[in-house]
């Protein structure tokens, strides 16, 4: 996290104003949907997917891609066997599946 690097710089000040800027991005992420196939969450990168995961408190298991609805959806195996998908539809272009 960008928070940690200007907390080792010293610079507390812009450690927690990243600290709050990531923390509201996360819930905005969360925002976006529930996890399932019909309501997937819509992430921005790749790497929403492992902050999301993180902040429910779930570890990746096993991942697939697949198309629902229109989409095209990231599912991510939690290590209890739930499910969790994600819309990567406009990320497409730049990730190979």
């Amino acid at each position: 996290m960008l928070s940690m690097a200007h907390l080792k710089l010293g610079d507390t000040k812009m450690a927690t104003q990243e600290e709050r800027q990531s923390e509201y991005l996360l819930t905005q992420l969360l925002a976006t949907g529930n996890g399932t196939l019909d309501e997937p969450y819509l992430i921005c990168t790749m790497s929403d997917e492992q902050d999301i995961l993180r902040q429910l408190g779930l570890e990746s298991f096993n991942q697939k891609s697949t198309r629902h609805n229109g989409k095209m959806l990231h599912i991510i195996e939690v290590e209890n066997g739930t499910e969790i998908a994600f819309d990567v539809t406009h990320l497409q272009r730049f990730i190979r599946f």
